[in-house]
């Protein structure tokens, strides 16, 4: 999941993204992804990274609901 802000994302191949993963271990810094979402799985905020997504030739799968994006910053910002 994409938590940079759009300026970045925009002028730059480097985004910070939190990987999400089908695993879910209940740690209080992993975001459930709902039903509302057609990807499934745990949005894993303590893992916040770097990535080229030029050089992995990633791809958009969807928009990120508020709610869940929100819940993620809130743990990413706790760390700074």
């Amino acid at each position: 999941m994409v938590v940079s802000n759009t300026l970045l994302n925009e002028h730059s191949s480097l985004i910070m993204v939190c990987p999400i993963t089908n695993t879910d271990k209940s740690h209080p810094f992993h975001v459930n992804l709902d039903d509302s979402t057609s990807v499934k799985g745990v949005i894993l905020a303590d893992q916040a990274k770097m990535l080229n997504v030029r050089a992995r030739d990633a791809r958009f799968v969807e928009k990120c609901l508020e709610y869940i994006w929100m819940e993620a910053i809130e743990i990413i910002k706790n760390f700074l």
